[in-house]
């Protein structure tokens, strides 16, 4: 078996995570990074009741962007890059976990 990529969140006690995931680039393009994310967001929201997903990604990485926008995330204030103290050359994208993403309890 070969390792594919890793996703990983860090969960806050006021239920936001901070997600980071990482695809060997030989799978770029198949949904997999996609589906794992979607995956990992759904237990995040079931099983820790995490209702906000954050991100930070480098500007110029437009697979991240894009993989990101369709899984419902936007990119915050700027006001918000300041608070969280985002580097100029990153983008902090914010996503709000609906209740449809959730499991039944």
């Amino acid at each position: 078996m070969e390792l594919v990529g890793y996703v990983q969140a860090t969960v806050y006690a006021d239920g936001r995570a901070a997600i980071a995931y990482e695809l060997s680039s030989a799978y770029w393009g198949c949904g997999l990074a996609a589906k794992a994310v979607s995956v990992m967001i759904a237990e995040l929201a079931e099983r820790y009741r995490v209702h906000a997903v954050s991100a930070v990604l480098k500007r110029q990485n437009r697979r991240s962007l894009r993989l990101l926008q369709r899984l419902g995330f936007s990119i915050v204030s700027d006001e918000l890059h300041a608070k969280y103290d985002v580097d100029p050359d990153e983008l902090l994208m914010w996503h709000e976990v609906l209740t449809h993403e959730r499991s039944a309890p």
